[in-house]
This record gives structure tokens, sequence and C-alpha cells, in this order.
């Protein structure tokens, strides 16, 4: 046995057995004690310890071979010297003190070094008594090698120091609990999460630290569940109250420790923050369920098929559509479920579709069974991973049934999403990671997590360059961390030993080890955090991408009605970003919803969809006209709603032109009738009236001459009496005004169809003339107003063309047009002092003649301009005017003629139509 590997209690015995035999020698000499002293000597020369005998003035009178060797002397030289020269702790000063340390009989013992022939010292523990013999006193003492001790006691420390080091730098929570729950050892971490110290945590018990004693129970219960059985405990994620009573998620593993490490039953654990990842979780089930919302909320109707064409999502829209409920579609292809569908060209374009190729829009028209000869605008996208593999193909297909048949006038507009995401995988368990020790790159230590990550075992680690766990890429950049001593921590890309790259993130620390600075370095796997980033940034993008692509203004509120989504034509439409009106209060960014919000409100508390039709709303001079569709959001985690508001002005207005359109059909069958009625009475009045003129007029009709005579009267008289009395001009005008009825009945008739009357080549100069005689004898008795009172200007352009055109129709049309402004010009105030005034143009402009009728009437404002044109529409009083002579009269210029009509005008300053007729008759 070594004497370093001796026991104190066996050293002191060794001692006593040599003190016995010493004593010995003191008494008379005899057989025995020959014997004795011949045994003690025996000893002495072969002790396995050193054994020197001092002096009281500190002379070494006698050692042993070992004492000698043990410090490279031969007993000789070493009985030669003192304690002075193999002490440097002992001085001729202290000498005296020092051996009377050593009590007579008992024992002292001490630690210090001795030095050895070549100059070099070694820690030595002594053990020493005093002792006399033939009356002299000297110190017996035995000399212990501490060395492998002391070196042993040295690395422990050393070794206490650098887990010490690694446990503080590692962010996860490390921590040894014993079964009462108390911490034994902690790391900066946990001590951290607790606003404490190491020192002040290690000795706490768990429940004295931890503000939720709800917590503390159950992961005591874990505790003990490992010590009780013996096995690794793994909890995949736990609640956790940090200091700050902000509540946490980890992810921990206890593993029970033997007795012996501790001294009692106690666990190791380790456990790692994934508030983060759980908080990530969240917002994918919110963005999911929010792209499932703004898909319920859709108009059009969205299908996603997988690859074996099956129906992965079948919107509401596509419910009403088809008029079939989602369950019996889900699962099935569409062929299967819709068998109109097989064989048609709607299955080859999905096929198409699902071999990676984009199919326009589509026009179909299909014979549901609940709505025979629909028609439906269909177009079809591949669906691609983010590895740009086909996974499936998305449908949008839109009812176009009324668009056509208006003669798609209103045309509803097609959505094309790009891709659809497929289910999103939940992120799975984050590595505890792998941490290394190595200088300037060369790996000196680390753990068997390194070797799971890089697939090196831990023997091909150590000694390794950790450059070769670095793809070449990162290298430089992480050589530059290591030299500046970065400590924060930062991503990089690794490479496996398989050659494969990978996201890692690297935390660094430089601590001292065995002399010298080296750096300790957690490496962790982050590839699944990065795909978890990816789908995630892809799905914002999307989702943004599917609001903003819609031409409807889209608003998502919450239950308080502040924003929450915002689209672009929701942006382009009150000119304010996302930014700025984010929870912010509906009716104050989009003022013209805010008599809106009771039935937000509603839909919301009743959980139904409430649409609200044709809401005007005046901008400047217009009036526009939007639907409102109120889609309360159904998930029980987000309460709000989205509101879709659709500009329908150009669809209200096509309504209105349709019902005018029935108007004029119906206009033109009461033409038609009172024209029928008109004529026969008028071609008697006519007739009746130019017989009058013939026999009144007519000297030298016999039948006149002979009724004269047998009345007693002459025909000069009556001639003269007629003359006089203007009775014959009368009579004209009779016959003109017949004529003039039986015009306007013919226009009548040409207004109900399509006339037959021939076009002739008319000069414009002339047909204006014309017109112009014709008004000047057209004046109304009862308003006391005379034609021939309004000043005529004519501005006529010289070498104008011949016109082709139904000349009686264009006089209807200039007629009409002169009344109106007579009228106006006479009606207007009478303290006016202009005089009423026409101004007639007319011109070539390009292939069209151009003809202009300006007053300087009282004008019109913009809301009578923009009904001048329309049936029935007047500013007369009630039975005046019918408001039909403008509307005929367009209707001649632009339908009869294919021209233009438009009127100029504005409150105070007269008004000016202009109509233009093509100068080539018009085809067909």
């Amino acid at each position: 046995m070594k004497d370093e590997d001796k026991t104190r209690s066996q050293l002191i015995a060794e001692l006593d057995e040599l003190r016995r035999q010493t004593a010995a020698l003191s008494r008379p000499p005899e057989d025995t004690e020959s014997i004795a002293l011949h045994l003690a000597q025996f000893y002495f020369e072969n002790a396995s310890i050193g054994i020197h005998q001092v002096a009281m003035d500190g002379r070494i009178l006698n050692v042993n071979p070992y004492a000698a060797d043990m410090l490279g002397y031969t007993t000789k030289e070493l009985t030669a010297l003192s304690i002075f020269d193999i002490d440097p702790f002992v001085s001729a000063d202290t000498m005296d003190a020092d051996i009377k340390k050593f009590a007579p009989g008992g024992w002292d013992s001490f630690e210090t070094v001795h030095l050895k022939k070549d100059g070099s010292g070694i820690p030595v523990e002594i053990m020493g008594s005093l002792m006399e013999y033939e009356g002299q006193q000297y110190a017996f003492v035995f000399i212990k090698d501490i060395s492998h001790r002391k070196k042993m006691a040295e690395k422990l420390r050393w070794n206490e120091r650098m887990l010490r080091r690694i446990m503080d730098i590692v962010p996860s929570m490390i921590f040894v609990k014993n079964a009462e729950g108390r911490f034994l050892m902690v790391n900066q971490a946990i001590a951290k999460s607790y606003g404490m110290t190491v020192d002040a945590l290690e000795g706490r018990l768990h429940r004295d630290v931890h503000a939720d004693p709800d917590q503390v129970e159950r992961m005591l219960a874990d505790d003990r569940k490992a010590m009780k059985s013996g096995e690794t405990v793994f909890i995949a994620e736990e609640p956790y109250k940090d200091s700050t009573g902000d509540r946490r998620w980890l992810q921990t593993i206890k593993v029970p420790c033997d007795e012996g490490e501790f001294g009692e039953p106690a666990i190791v654990g380790l456990a790692m923050d994934i508030t983060e990842r759980k908080q990530a979780d969240a917002v994918l089930r919110e963005n999911e369920q929010l792209l499932v919302n703004i898909l319920e909320s859709m108009n059009e109707g969205i299908v996603v098929l997988d690859r074996e064409f099956r129906y992965q999502i079948f919107n509401r829209a596509m419910e009403n559509i088809s008029n079939t409920p989602k369950q019996e579609v889900l699962g099935k292809r569409p062929w299967d479920v819709f068998a109109y569908i097989q064989g048609s060209v709607i299955e080859e374009n999905i096929r198409k579709t699902m071999r990676g190729k984009t199919q326009g829009a589509m026009e179909v028209q299909l014979p549901l069974p609940h709505k025979q000869d629909a028609w439906f605008r269909e177009s079809f996208t591949p669906l691609k991973n983010v590895d740009g593999q086909m996974v499936g193909v998305i449908g949008v297909i839109s009812e176009i049934t009324r668009q056509k048949q208006d003669e798609e006038k209103l045309h509803r507009l097609i959505h094309e999403l790009k891709e659809s995401e497929a289910r999103f995988k939940a992120l799975h368990n984050a590595s505890f990671g792998g941490i290394t020790i190595h200088d300037k790159g060369l790996i000196l230590e680390c753990n068997p997590g390194l070797s799971e990550i890089t697939g090196y075992s831990v023997d091909e680690l150590i000694g390794m360059n950790g450059m070769l766990l670095i793809a070449e890429k990162s290298r430089e950049m992480v050589m530059d961390m290591i030299v500046s001593g970065y400590k924060k921590p930062y991503e990089a890309v690794g490479l496996r030993k398989n050659g494969e790259e990978y996201p890692i993130r690297l935390a660094a620390h430089n601590i001292p080890y065995k002399g010298r600075q080296v750096r300790t370095v957690e490496f962790r796997d982050i590839t699944e955090q990065k795909k978890a980033e990816a789908e995630l940034h892809h799905l914002k993008n999307y989702l943004s991408n599917i609001i903003d692509s819609m031409p409807s203004v889209l608003v998502g509120v919450d239950h308080d009605g502040r924003v929450t989504q915002w689209n672009r034509q929701a942006q382009q439409t009150t000119g304010l970003s996302l930014e700025k009106v984010r929870a912010q209060p509906l009716a104050q960014v989009f003022p013209r919803l805010a008599r809106e919000m009771h039935q937000i409100e509603t839909a919301m508390r009743e959980c139904r969809v409430i649409s609200i039709p044709k809401v005007s709303r005046k901008t400047g001079i217009e009036i526009r006209y939007e639907n409102i569709t109120i889609f309360p959001l159904v998930d029980n985690s987000m309460e709000g709603a989205v509101i879709r508001v659709d500009d329908v002005t150009d669809q209200v207005r096509l309504e209105e032109m349709m019902i005018q359109s029935e108007k004029m059909l119906s206009v033109g069958g009461l033409a038609a009738g009172m024209a029928h009625e008109i004529n026969n009475p008028l071609a008697g009045m006519i007739q009746t009236a130019n017989v009058m003129k013939s026999r009144l007029g007519d000297l030298s009709i016999p039948a006149n001459l002979k009724v004269a005579d047998e009345v007693g009267v002459s025909i000069e008289k009556i001639r003269a009496f007629m003359k006089k009395r203007s009775i014959l001009r009368m009579i004209d005008a009779i016959n003109e005004s017949g004529r003039r009825v039986a015009e306007i009945v013919n226009n009548m008739l040409s207004f109900a169809r399509k006339s037959d009357a021939a076009v002739s080549s008319y000069d414009p100069i002339q047909l204006m003339d014309r017109i112009l005689e014709l008004a000047t004898i057209d004046y109304d008795l009862k308003k006391q107003y005379d034609f021939k009172t309004i000043k005529i200007v004519k501005e006529y352009e010289k070498d104008l063309p011949m016109i082709p055109c139904e000349g009686a129709k264009i006089q209807q049309v200039l007629l009409n047009i002169l009344r109106n402004g007579a009228q106006a010009m006479q009606g207007q105030d009478t303290g006016s002092s202009s005089v009423p005034c026409f101004v007639l143009r007319l011109a070539r402009e390009k292939n069209m003649l151009r003809i202009e009728i300006e007053d300087n009437g009282p004008g019109m404002d913009k809301t009578t301009q923009s009904r001048i044109f329309e049936p029935f529409f007047t500013t007369k009083p009630m039975g005046v005017g019918t408001g039909l002579g403008l509307s005929v009269s367009y209707f001649i210029i632009t339908q009869n003629h294919g021209g233009s009509m438009d009127v100029i005008s504005s409150p105070g300053k007269g008004s000016n139509f202009i109509i233009r007729l093509p100068l080539e008759e018009k085809n067909g």
C-alpha cells in the first residue's frame, strides 16, 4: 500500500508501535529486548513512509531509506542536513516553537513543503511526537508525500468550475432537486427566471420561490415520479410563471440520480423555454381560421382539389351554386359528385391544370338539376408546395347566368388564387443542442448532443477542426465571431458528416481552460424553426395577396368595431394605409360605414350574414350605389366581422336603362295607337278644308255660280268678304296645320318602329331656313309671344355638302329645339334687358355635319341637363308639356340617323344644342 493511500488512523497505529519498540530500547538488554530492537530497526529500514529523527536544534539525526528516496538524497546525505535545509517554512527563530507543537506522548500533524535535492518542492503531511531517549529529547516524525492528493483536489476544483461555467452559458434551465423539492444545484438561466442569483436559489425549496403553488405541486409530482420509477420523465410542454408574473411554456426532461451522487434521492432537470414556438403555433391557427373566414365570405365559389382530384375545400358560395352541401362533396372527385361534369371541357381543364398548366378563365354552360342552362365562368390554377411540387388544383367558379341574359353588360370579377397552402405542420420539438469547447477551432471537449446533430461520434469530434462542422459559406463569418469574442447568439449554416447543410444557431463564450482562454459553444439545429418561419411568412403573404387582389373594399373589425384588416381597395377608397387605421374605430376611419355600425353589431351578435343592397352615396354631383355585406367571424377565439363593400353603380344604371327601355317600348306602342286614331279625323279635316277652299276661292266652278244666283249673292262680293276677313288665309293655315299634324303622326309611327321613309339628300342651309319659316308662323296666342320677335343670327360655313337624311324628321327635331328655346326665352324674368336671340351654326366636322342652336335663355343646371332627353321629363308645369319632344328628337338623331345629340348649358347663360349627322348614308 502506498503511503498516500494510508489513513490517518493507520499512520497513528504504526507510530504507536514504533514508540513502543523504541521505548523498549531503554530497558536492560535481554533476549526479548534484542529481538524487539531488531524488529524496530527492520521496520524503520523498510517502512513505506518517510521517518525522521530530529534533534531539538533542528538537526536530522536519523532517516529511513524511504525518506531519503522521497527527497532524492542518500540517508547519509540527508542526515548531514538540518530541518531548515528541507523545510523553507521552518527557521532557527521558530524552531523551538515548532518542535514544541509535538506534545510528549501525543501526536500532531500539519501540511508543509519539503525541498528535494534538485531544488523542487513536494507537498507533504507531517505527523510527529516528542520522545525521550537516554535523557535526551528529540522529535520522531512521519512524512507522507501528498502530491497526488493535491493534484486530484485541484482537478476536482477545476472540474467543478468548468461544470459551473458550462451550466451558466446554456440558455436552457438546468437544476438538481431532492425529494422535498429543495434546489441542490442550479444554473444562471433558472436563477434569472426567479429574479435571484445562483447562490441565493441553491438550498431554497421550490415552493418558497415559485409564484404559482399549483404549478409547483405538478412539477414536484413529476420529480417524485422520476425518483420512484428510476426512469427519465419527459414533459412536452408545461406552464411556468416567472418572477415578473409572465406566463411562459417549458419543455422539460427529468433524469433520476443515484443516491451516491448527491447523498440523497434527487433528479437532474433541463427545461427549455418554448413560449415563442407556442405563440407561432397560435398565429398559424389564427391565420388558418382567417383564411377559412375569407373563403366563406367570398361570393365566388372556391374549390381546392388534391393530387387525387378529391375536394379538400368547398366554400359556402360553391354550396349555393351547386345546391349541394359540402359534407356530400369533400373527399370526392368532381365528376363522381356532379355527373354533368364527367367528360366535359371542365374535367379536361382540371386534368391539364394538374399537369402544371394554368388554365385561363373559361365560360361554360351547364345543365344543373336545379337550374337548367346555367352559365359559369371557371378558372383553374396549379397548387404547388414550397418546393415547387404539384399538390393540387385551385378553382374559382362564378355564376354568370344573369350577365349572359343581360347580354354580358354586368360582369362579375373572378379572382384567381395563385396557390393555396396545405395544412400547416406543427413545429416539432427543438433539440437541446450540442456543447463544445474549442481552442481557435480545435475541439477539446463536446457532449453527445453535438454528435447527434452532426453525425460524427464523440471520439471523431475530439481533436477535430470545428470549422469542418460549418458550411463553406459561413466559415469566414464564424471565424470573425471567434476572433472578436462575440457573445450574443447568431445564425450560420452547419455541415453534417454526410455533407448535408442545415441552419444552426450558435451561442458562444470565452472561458479560461487549463491556463489558456478557450471558447465554449452551444450548437442548436434550427431547421424546423426555419421551416415554420418560412411557412408562416408564406401564409401571411398568401393571405395578404388574396385580400388585396379583391376588387371589393374588404375590412375586418374586432368585437369592438376596431379595424383588424384593410385591403388595397379600402386603402385606395379612403386614402388611408393599414398602418394608419389598424386598431382605430371603423366609424372614424371609414365615415360612410358609420351608419351601418348597428347592422355590424347585429351580425356579430346573431352570427348571421347581413346584406344591405344599393346603398346610395353622393360624390360631388354624382350619386353612386354600393352593396354592403357583413360576414360575422364564426370562430370562438376570433370575435369580429368582415365587411365587404361592392360598387354596383353600373349595375343600378343598367337596370334603370332597362326600365327606360321598357318605357320607350310603351311610348312606342302608345304612339302607334295614337297615330292610327288621329289619322282618320285628320284626313277628313284636311279634305274638308281643301273642298272649302275650292268652293270659296274658285270662281270658275259652275256649281259655285249657280248657288250664288239662287241665294242672290254675287261671287265677287263673297270673294271680297273672305279677303277682308282673311278666311282663305285661315283655310290655308288649317291645311298647313293639318300637314304638320300628319308629319308628327308619321314621326310617332317611326318612333314605334323603323321607318320605311326614303332617305334623300338635302342642302343643310335650305333645310335650316325652311324650319325658320315654319317657326316664324308658330306663335302661342295664350302666352302672347311671337317667334318673329326673336333675333336670329346665322353662322353658316360655305360650300357645305349635301346631307343624306329624312328631311321631315330632321325638321321636326330642329323645330322642337327652336320651340323649346323660344318658350324658355319668353318665359324668363321680364326684367331682363337682353333681346331673345338664337345663334344658328352649320359647319363640317370631319365626316359629320355639326348643327348648333344656341339661345340666351335661362339655361339649365347639371341635374336637368343629365335628364333632358329622358321620356316624360319636363320642367314645364303640369298640363303644359308632355316631356316627349326632346326624347323623340334624341331617338330620331341617334337611332334613325346614327348621329349624336348633346347639350351644353349652365344657369343664366343659355343653352347650346349640338347635333352631329353623318355625311354618308347610314347602312342598314
